[in-house]
Protein backbone atom coordinates (compact mmCIF):
# COMPACT_ATOMS: atom_id res chain seq x y z
CA UNK A 1 0.00 0.00 0.00
CA UNK A 2 0.97 3.65 -0.05
CA UNK A 3 3.81 4.54 2.31
CA UNK A 4 6.08 7.57 1.79
CA UNK A 5 4.70 10.68 0.12
CA UNK A 6 5.81 14.19 -0.84
CA UNK A 7 3.07 16.82 -1.21
CA UNK A 8 3.23 20.34 -2.65
CA UNK A 9 0.54 22.85 -1.72
CA UNK A 10 0.25 26.53 -0.81
CA UNK A 11 -0.75 28.77 2.09
CA UNK A 12 -2.73 31.99 1.71
CA UNK A 13 -1.56 33.58 4.96
CA UNK A 14 1.31 32.06 6.94
CA UNK A 15 0.51 33.81 10.22
CA UNK A 16 -3.09 32.60 10.21
CA UNK A 17 -2.08 29.11 9.09
CA UNK A 18 0.41 28.74 11.96
CA UNK A 19 -2.22 29.87 14.47
CA UNK A 20 -4.79 27.41 13.08
CA UNK A 21 -2.50 24.37 12.81
CA UNK A 22 -0.19 24.86 15.79
CA UNK A 23 2.80 24.00 13.59
CA UNK A 24 6.09 25.45 14.84
CA UNK A 25 8.55 26.66 12.21
CA UNK A 26 12.18 27.72 12.41
CA UNK A 27 14.63 29.16 9.90
CA UNK A 28 18.37 29.43 9.46
CA UNK A 29 20.22 32.51 10.69
CA UNK A 30 23.67 33.85 9.99
CA UNK A 31 25.88 32.84 12.92
CA UNK A 32 27.76 36.14 12.82
CA UNK A 33 25.07 38.77 12.24
CA UNK A 34 22.07 36.83 13.51
CA UNK A 35 20.10 37.80 10.40
CA UNK A 36 17.71 35.36 8.76
CA UNK A 37 19.26 33.70 5.75
CA UNK A 38 17.46 34.45 2.50
CA UNK A 39 17.97 33.76 -1.16
CA UNK A 40 17.75 36.80 -3.41
CA UNK A 41 16.51 36.56 -6.96
CA UNK A 42 16.25 39.20 -9.63
CA UNK A 43 12.83 40.40 -8.47
CA UNK A 44 12.18 38.41 -5.29
CA UNK A 45 13.54 37.25 -1.95
CA UNK A 46 12.82 33.75 -0.63
CA UNK A 47 13.05 32.43 2.92
CA UNK A 48 12.80 28.78 3.96
CA UNK A 49 11.11 27.64 7.17
CA UNK A 50 11.28 24.12 8.56
CA UNK A 51 9.17 22.29 11.09
CA UNK A 52 7.44 19.03 12.00
CA UNK A 53 3.85 17.95 12.36
CA UNK A 54 3.22 14.50 13.80
CA UNK A 55 5.43 12.15 11.70
CA UNK A 56 5.74 14.59 8.77
CA UNK A 57 8.47 17.07 7.87
CA UNK A 58 7.08 20.51 6.99
CA UNK A 59 8.83 22.98 4.71
CA UNK A 60 7.45 26.44 3.89
CA UNK A 61 9.08 28.68 1.29
CA UNK A 62 8.14 32.34 1.50
CA UNK A 63 8.66 34.22 -1.78
CA UNK A 64 8.40 38.01 -1.55
CA UNK A 65 8.25 40.27 -4.55
CA UNK A 66 7.47 43.97 -4.72
CA UNK A 67 3.70 43.42 -4.76
CA UNK A 68 3.07 39.83 -3.60
CA UNK A 69 3.97 37.27 -0.96
CA UNK A 70 3.55 33.59 -1.89
CA UNK A 71 3.89 30.69 0.54
CA UNK A 72 4.75 27.25 -0.85
CA UNK A 73 3.96 24.37 1.52
CA UNK A 74 5.84 21.07 1.22
CA UNK A 75 4.89 18.03 3.31
CA UNK A 76 7.03 14.89 3.39
CA UNK A 77 6.64 11.69 5.39
CA UNK A 78 4.99 8.28 5.62
CA UNK A 79 1.21 7.92 5.67
CA UNK A 80 1.69 4.37 6.92
CA UNK A 81 4.01 5.37 9.77
CA UNK A 82 1.84 8.28 10.82
CA UNK A 83 -1.16 5.99 11.09
CA UNK A 84 0.68 3.63 13.44
CA UNK A 85 2.59 6.30 15.40
CA UNK A 86 6.00 5.67 13.85
CA UNK A 87 5.82 2.04 12.69
CA UNK A 88 4.99 0.66 9.26
CA UNK A 89 5.08 -3.12 9.43
CA UNK A 90 1.37 -3.65 10.19
CA UNK A 91 -1.19 -3.95 7.37
CA UNK A 92 -2.22 -0.50 6.12
CA UNK A 93 -5.44 -0.81 4.15
CA UNK A 94 -7.37 1.51 1.86
CA UNK A 95 -9.64 2.71 4.67
CA UNK A 96 -6.56 3.64 6.73
CA UNK A 97 -5.17 5.50 3.73
CA UNK A 98 -8.36 7.54 3.32
CA UNK A 99 -8.40 8.41 7.01
CA UNK A 100 -4.80 9.66 6.89
CA UNK A 101 -5.43 11.84 3.84
CA UNK A 102 -8.52 13.39 5.40
CA UNK A 103 -6.56 13.90 8.62
CA UNK A 104 -3.79 15.79 6.80
CA UNK A 105 -6.20 17.95 4.84
CA UNK A 106 -8.35 18.81 7.83
CA UNK A 107 -5.47 19.47 10.21
CA UNK A 108 -3.21 21.40 7.83
CA UNK A 109 -5.97 23.19 5.87
CA UNK A 110 -5.06 22.02 2.40
CA UNK A 111 -7.39 21.09 -0.44
CA UNK A 112 -6.74 17.55 -1.76
CA UNK A 113 -7.66 18.54 -5.33
CA UNK A 114 -4.91 21.15 -5.47
CA UNK A 115 -2.29 19.37 -3.35
CA UNK A 116 0.22 18.04 -5.86
CA UNK A 117 2.01 14.73 -5.24
CA UNK A 118 5.70 15.06 -6.13
CA UNK A 119 6.92 11.69 -4.83
CA UNK A 120 5.27 8.42 -3.83
CA UNK A 121 6.28 5.04 -2.37
CA UNK A 122 4.04 2.01 -2.55
CA UNK A 123 4.67 -1.60 -1.72
CA UNK A 124 3.70 -4.67 0.27
CA UNK A 125 4.92 -6.45 3.40
CA UNK A 126 4.62 -10.23 3.06
CA UNK A 127 5.35 -13.04 5.49
CA UNK A 128 7.71 -15.65 4.03
CA UNK A 129 8.45 -19.33 4.85
CA UNK A 130 12.18 -18.58 4.46
CA UNK A 131 14.74 -16.36 6.15
CA UNK A 132 14.54 -13.01 4.35
CA UNK A 133 18.21 -12.06 4.74
CA UNK A 134 19.36 -15.43 3.41
CA UNK A 135 17.07 -15.04 0.41
CA UNK A 136 18.38 -11.54 -0.36
CA UNK A 137 22.03 -12.50 0.14
CA UNK A 138 22.04 -15.78 -1.77
CA UNK A 139 19.27 -15.82 -4.36
CA UNK A 140 18.62 -12.29 -5.68
CA UNK A 141 20.77 -11.47 -8.73
CA UNK A 142 19.62 -8.15 -10.22
CA UNK A 143 16.74 -6.01 -11.49
CA UNK A 144 16.39 -5.69 -15.26
CA UNK A 145 20.05 -6.61 -15.55
CA UNK A 146 21.20 -3.93 -13.10
CA UNK A 147 22.85 -4.97 -9.87
CA UNK A 148 21.19 -4.25 -6.53
CA UNK A 149 23.12 -2.18 -4.03
CA UNK A 150 23.17 -3.03 -0.34
CA UNK A 151 21.83 -0.64 2.25
CA UNK A 152 24.43 0.84 4.57
CA UNK A 153 24.23 -0.87 7.99
CA UNK A 154 21.93 0.96 10.39
CA UNK A 155 22.82 2.17 13.89
CA UNK A 156 22.55 -1.41 15.16
CA UNK A 157 24.95 -2.62 12.47
CA UNK A 158 22.21 -4.46 10.58
CA UNK A 159 22.23 -4.71 6.79
CA UNK A 160 18.52 -4.73 6.05
CA UNK A 161 18.40 -5.34 2.32
CA UNK A 162 18.81 -4.15 -1.24
CA UNK A 163 17.86 -1.28 -3.50
CA UNK A 164 18.22 -0.51 -7.19
CA UNK A 165 18.20 3.15 -8.22
CA UNK A 166 17.09 4.60 -11.56
CA UNK A 167 16.55 8.18 -12.66
CA UNK A 168 12.77 8.19 -12.13
CA UNK A 169 12.25 5.45 -9.55
CA UNK A 170 13.88 3.11 -7.10
CA UNK A 171 13.20 -0.54 -6.21
CA UNK A 172 13.54 -1.59 -2.56
CA UNK A 173 13.71 -5.10 -1.20
CA UNK A 174 14.51 -5.57 2.47
CA UNK A 175 13.97 -7.43 5.74
CA UNK A 176 11.09 -5.65 7.45
CA UNK A 177 11.01 -8.24 10.23
CA UNK A 178 14.59 -7.64 11.25
CA UNK A 179 14.13 -3.87 10.95
CA UNK A 180 11.34 -4.00 13.55
CA UNK A 181 12.71 -6.82 15.74
CA UNK A 182 9.79 -9.10 14.86
CA UNK A 183 9.82 -12.79 15.69
CA UNK A 184 8.65 -13.83 12.23
CA UNK A 185 9.88 -13.43 8.64
CA UNK A 186 8.53 -10.31 6.96
CA UNK A 187 9.82 -9.00 3.64
CA UNK A 188 9.10 -5.59 2.09
CA UNK A 189 8.97 -5.05 -1.66
CA UNK A 190 8.50 -1.44 -2.72
CA UNK A 191 8.68 0.94 -5.65
CA UNK A 192 9.65 4.52 -4.88
CA UNK A 193 8.62 7.01 -7.57
CA UNK A 194 10.91 10.04 -7.60
CA UNK A 195 9.21 11.39 -10.73
CA UNK A 196 5.44 11.18 -10.99
CA UNK A 197 5.69 10.52 -14.72
CA UNK A 198 6.04 6.87 -13.68
CA UNK A 199 2.41 6.87 -12.51
CA UNK A 200 0.94 8.78 -15.46
CA UNK A 201 -1.14 5.80 -16.63
CA UNK A 202 -2.66 5.45 -13.17
CA UNK A 203 -3.70 9.12 -13.33
CA UNK A 204 -2.36 9.81 -9.86
CA UNK A 205 -1.34 13.46 -9.66
CA UNK A 206 -3.03 15.09 -6.67
CA UNK A 207 -3.77 14.02 -3.13
CA UNK A 208 -7.44 13.59 -4.04
CA UNK A 209 -6.45 10.83 -6.49
CA UNK A 210 -5.38 8.67 -3.54
CA UNK A 211 -9.00 8.77 -2.35
CA UNK A 212 -10.03 7.00 -5.57
CA UNK A 213 -10.12 3.26 -4.91
CA UNK A 214 -9.74 2.27 -8.56
CA UNK A 215 -6.68 4.47 -9.08
CA UNK A 216 -4.91 3.21 -5.98
CA UNK A 217 -5.80 -0.41 -6.72
CA UNK A 218 -4.29 -0.06 -10.22
CA UNK A 219 -0.85 0.29 -8.62
CA UNK A 220 -0.98 -3.45 -8.02
CA UNK A 221 -0.05 -4.23 -11.63
CA UNK A 222 2.87 -1.80 -11.53
CA UNK A 223 4.19 -3.48 -8.40
CA UNK A 224 3.74 -6.99 -9.79
CA UNK A 225 5.44 -5.98 -13.04
CA UNK A 226 8.37 -4.69 -11.02
CA UNK A 227 8.63 -7.98 -9.13
CA UNK A 228 8.68 -9.90 -12.42
CA UNK A 229 11.80 -7.94 -13.32
CA UNK A 230 13.59 -9.06 -10.14
CA UNK A 231 15.93 -11.84 -11.24
CA UNK A 232 16.60 -14.71 -8.85
CA UNK A 233 18.26 -18.11 -8.76
CA UNK A 234 16.97 -20.16 -5.83
CA UNK A 235 18.52 -23.46 -6.88
CA UNK A 236 20.12 -24.83 -3.72
CA UNK A 237 23.13 -26.45 -5.35
CA UNK A 238 23.64 -26.36 -9.11
CA UNK A 239 26.29 -29.07 -8.83
CA UNK A 240 23.72 -31.51 -7.41
CA UNK A 241 21.13 -31.08 -10.13
CA UNK A 242 19.46 -34.15 -11.58
CA UNK A 243 20.70 -35.90 -14.69
CA UNK A 244 17.85 -34.25 -16.61
CA UNK A 245 19.95 -31.13 -17.13
CA UNK A 246 22.77 -30.88 -19.63
CA UNK A 247 26.28 -29.79 -18.71
CA UNK A 248 25.79 -26.70 -20.86
CA UNK A 249 22.68 -25.64 -18.94
CA UNK A 250 24.40 -26.45 -15.66
CA UNK A 251 27.20 -24.02 -16.55
CA UNK A 252 24.63 -21.52 -17.79
CA UNK A 253 22.89 -21.55 -14.40
CA UNK A 254 26.16 -21.17 -12.56
CA UNK A 255 27.43 -18.30 -14.72
CA UNK A 256 24.05 -16.54 -14.48
CA UNK A 257 24.48 -16.00 -10.75
CA UNK A 258 26.99 -13.27 -11.60
CA UNK A 259 25.17 -10.09 -12.68
CA UNK A 260 28.25 -8.96 -14.60
CA UNK A 261 27.72 -11.73 -17.13
CA UNK A 262 24.23 -10.43 -17.83
CA UNK A 263 25.59 -6.95 -18.28
CA UNK A 264 27.96 -8.16 -20.97
CA UNK A 265 25.23 -10.09 -22.79
CA UNK A 266 22.90 -7.08 -22.68
CA UNK A 267 25.60 -4.77 -24.02
CA UNK A 268 26.45 -7.08 -26.93
CA UNK A 269 22.99 -8.18 -28.04
CA UNK A 270 19.68 -7.10 -26.49
CA UNK A 271 17.70 -9.83 -28.23
CA UNK A 272 20.08 -12.49 -26.97
CA UNK A 273 19.82 -10.97 -23.49
CA UNK A 274 16.01 -11.25 -23.45
CA UNK A 275 16.07 -14.79 -24.83
CA UNK A 276 18.63 -16.03 -22.31
CA UNK A 277 16.83 -14.37 -19.41
CA UNK A 278 13.64 -16.23 -20.35
CA UNK A 279 15.52 -19.50 -20.63
CA UNK A 280 17.24 -18.89 -17.30
CA UNK A 281 13.90 -18.25 -15.56
CA UNK A 282 12.50 -21.49 -17.00
CA UNK A 283 15.44 -23.50 -15.72
CA UNK A 284 15.28 -21.91 -12.28
CA UNK A 285 11.54 -22.55 -12.12
CA UNK A 286 12.09 -26.19 -13.03
CA UNK A 287 14.97 -26.95 -10.67
CA UNK A 288 14.69 -24.27 -7.99
CA UNK A 289 12.55 -23.64 -4.90
CA UNK A 290 10.07 -21.42 -6.80
CA UNK A 291 10.35 -18.60 -4.27
CA UNK A 292 9.90 -16.03 -7.04
CA UNK A 293 6.47 -17.43 -7.94
CA UNK A 294 5.52 -17.73 -4.29
CA UNK A 295 6.36 -14.07 -3.64
CA UNK A 296 4.48 -12.96 -6.76
CA UNK A 297 1.38 -14.77 -5.54
CA UNK A 298 1.66 -13.38 -2.01
CA UNK A 299 2.15 -9.82 -3.27
CA UNK A 300 -1.05 -10.01 -5.30
CA UNK A 301 -3.11 -11.64 -2.57
CA UNK A 302 -1.90 -9.28 0.13
CA UNK A 303 -2.59 -6.22 -2.06
CA UNK A 304 -6.14 -7.46 -2.68
CA UNK A 305 -6.74 -8.03 1.04
CA UNK A 306 -5.99 -4.37 1.77
CA UNK A 307 -9.04 -3.36 -0.29
CA UNK A 308 -11.51 -5.82 1.24
CA UNK A 309 -14.61 -4.10 2.65
CA UNK A 310 -13.21 -0.69 1.66
CA UNK A 311 -15.24 1.85 -0.30
CA UNK A 312 -14.66 5.35 -1.57
CA UNK A 313 -15.63 7.85 1.08
CA UNK A 314 -16.84 11.20 -0.29
CA UNK A 315 -14.85 14.35 0.28
CA UNK A 316 -17.11 16.69 2.20
CA UNK A 317 -16.52 20.42 1.96
CA UNK A 318 -17.80 22.42 4.91
CA UNK A 319 -19.55 25.60 3.64
CA UNK A 320 -19.37 27.07 7.15
CA UNK A 321 -15.63 27.46 6.95
CA UNK A 322 -16.08 30.33 4.50
CA UNK A 323 -17.56 32.29 7.40
CA UNK A 324 -14.41 31.82 9.46
CA UNK A 325 -13.03 35.13 10.71
CA UNK A 326 -9.67 35.28 12.38
CA UNK A 327 -7.62 38.33 13.24
CA UNK A 328 -4.18 37.42 14.47
CA UNK A 329 -3.18 41.00 15.21
CA UNK A 330 -6.64 42.17 16.29
CA UNK A 331 -8.77 41.51 19.32
CA UNK A 332 -11.16 38.93 17.86
CA UNK A 333 -10.48 35.25 17.19
CA UNK A 334 -13.45 33.02 16.43
CA UNK A 335 -13.26 29.37 17.45
CA UNK A 336 -13.00 27.01 14.52
CA UNK A 337 -13.56 23.79 16.40
CA UNK A 338 -17.21 23.54 15.35
CA UNK A 339 -16.23 23.84 11.68
CA UNK A 340 -13.22 21.59 11.36
CA UNK A 341 -13.82 18.47 13.41
CA UNK A 342 -17.30 17.02 12.87
CA UNK A 343 -16.86 13.29 13.36
CA UNK A 344 -18.43 11.19 10.61
CA UNK A 345 -17.27 7.91 9.04
CA UNK A 346 -14.98 7.51 12.08
CA UNK A 347 -12.83 10.42 10.92
CA UNK A 348 -12.85 14.16 10.36
CA UNK A 349 -14.23 15.58 7.15
CA UNK A 350 -12.14 17.49 4.68
CA UNK A 351 -12.83 21.21 4.75
CA UNK A 352 -12.19 23.98 2.30
CA UNK A 353 -9.90 26.65 3.71
CA UNK A 354 -10.09 30.07 2.11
Amino acid sequence: MIDGISIKSSIANLEEWLALTGVKLSTSTDITSGEIRVRKGENSVSTQYHGKWEQYAINVIEVKSVVTIIYHLNIRGSLHKNHFKGENWQPFNFSDLQYQIRHICTSLFIEPESARISGLEFGINIDTPFNVKAFLDNYVIDFKGKRFDKYIPDKRGLELGLYCRFSQYQIKLYDKGKQNNLDFNLMRFEKKCKKMQVLKKSEIFNLSDLLDKAKVYSLKQILLKAWKDVFVNDIEDSEMLSIEISDEDRRFLSDGRNHKNWGKIKENDRNSFNYKRRKYRELVQKFGLNYHSLIYKKLGETWDSLFDNSTNLPVVISPQLNNLTIKIKGKYIESISKYCNPCIWNGPVIVNYN
